[in-house]
Formats: C-alpha cells, sequence, structure tokens
C-alpha cells in the first residue's frame, strides 16, 4: 500500500493520496525520532543520507543546499508534530510552517489558528505539511495563500494593535497569587500597554508588504527548486 501511494503521489494523484504519503511520512520520522534520541542520549548523534541532520530530545532537523544554491532546512517535533520549512540565500530568509505572524514592537501578530487545530490537531498539521510537500505547484499555493492570509489580517487589525512603552523595565513582569483559595502564583505582565501610533502604523504595514511582496516573487520563481530539496530530505523523489 505504501508504494502504491508514493507511485500515485509522484504521478500527481489526488488530495487523498497524498495524505496518505504524508501520514506514511510523519509516522516514520516519529519512529526516527524515538529512535534517534535514544542514541543522541547515548552521545552518539547520527547524519542523514540527503544531508545534514541534528536531533535535540524530540526534534528532527535536515538541512541541504538546493541545485540553485538556496539552504534548505526542514524542522519536525516529534511530540507535537509541529514542523518548519525554512529556506535561506543571501539576505533572503523565508520560514514556511504550521505558524504565520509578524513581528511589531514587543510582540508577534499573525491570523487566528485554524478551529480544526482544536478538534484534530494532527491532521490539521498532516494537511500543511502535504502542502509544501506534495508537488511544486502545492508548496507555491499554499506559501502564497499563507502570506496572503497574513497580510489581510494584520491590515485588518492593526488599529488594535498595543505595545508596552518601557518592555526591559525590570518591574515589568510579577510574582502574583492566583485564585483565591488555589495556592498558586504566577508571572503576570504589568505593562500598561498603548496603542500603535499611526507612524507605528504605517511603519508595520510598509514592512509587510514590502516582505510579501519581495516573498511571493521568490515563492513562484523557486518553489519547484525548494520542494524538489524538500523532498529529497525526505527520502521522496521529484514530484511529478
Amino acid at each position: 500500500m505504501a508504494i502504491r501511494t508514493l507511485r500515485e503521489s509522484r504521478q500527481g494523484a489526488s488530495r487523498r493520496g497524498v495524505e496518505a504519503a504524508v501520514r506514511l511520512i510523519l509516522s516514520t520520522l516519529l519512529v526516527w525520532l524515538a529512535l534517534a534520541s535514544t542514541v543522541a542520549a547515548q552521545g552518539d548523534v547520527g547524519v542523514a543520507a540527503q544531508g545534514d541532520a541534528q536531533v535535540t530530545a524530540a526534534r528532527r532537523t535536515l538541512t541541504a543546499t538546493s541545485a540553485s544554491g538556496w539552504r534548505v532546512t526542514a524542522s519536525i517535533d516529534g511530540a507535537s508534530g509541529t514542523f518548519s520549512i525554512e529556506v535561506a540565500r543571501g539576505r533572503d530568509v523565508l520560514t514556511f510552517g504550521w505558524e504565520w505572524s509578524i513581528d511589531f514592537g514587543d510582540g508577534t501578530v499573525g491570523p487566528p489558528p485554524d478551529e480544526r487545530i482544536g478538534t484534530d490537531m494532527e491532521g490539521w498539521l498532516r494537511d500543511e505539511l502535504a502542502g509544501y510537500v506534495a508537488s511544486p505547484a502545492s508548496f507555491r499555493r499554499q506559501a502564497l495563500a499563507r502570506m496572503g492570509a497574513l497580510k489581510r489580517h494584520v491590515h485588518r487589525v492593526v488599529d488594535q494593535l498595543s505595545v508596552c512603552p518601557d518592555p526591559r523595565a525590570p518591574t515589568r513582569y510579577q510574582h502574583r497569587p492566583g485564585p483565591p483559595g488555589s495556592g498558586a502564583v504566577g508571572m503576570f505582565d504589568m505593562c500598561a500597554r498603548r496603542l500603535l501610533t499611526a507612524t507605528e502604523r504605517g511603519a508595520l504595514l510598509a514592512r509587510l508588504d514590502a516582505q510579501t511582496a519581495r516573498q511571493s516573487v521568490l515563492v513562484r520563481r523557486h518553489a519547484a527548486d525548494w520542494n524538489r530539496t524538500l523532498r529529497a530530505l525526505l527520502s521522496l523523489p521529484p514530484a511529478r
């Protein structure tokens, strides 16, 4: 069944076939992580056949250089199933993964999480990874969709974003008692936040728009190269 599924994926199979292939990939990686963690604890970390491998606890990181000189790094957490795919060349660094956000002030902002995460996070993560693994076209389509969703969301909520005027204040985080009777003590952010100024909002949106425009061009131009390298890291043949 596994051979049949991979063959179908290479021939541009249906979404169902791709999900099955990625399910197999994740299952294999989780087993690898369990074994590699044991080996790492004994002071012996192996090297993957398709690139450099690093193992820390439950995370596997694979890195290789693509044909056009992009450094492609895939990192998968065996405990949670979360992942990130980073591509870097020169000053350009793009990260594709299960979370999308942009930094501002002392925080980050990104689209609300998919509702499916609350009921079927494992399946949702498989689908997200499948979008990058299945083919160059699906990699391109998903990356552009996620970039667009981030841009639209930030433009919608920028008037609601706030920052801490003095994020490094020594009294910002304080231990405070929890609910009455709980006996618990928690760390609380005591900063009185303020909304972004018009200048700060304009700067954030300008940076986001420029970043999205630049990265969209790179995705359209290099998705095939990135997808080919990613599949090699996961021991899959090039998509057809």
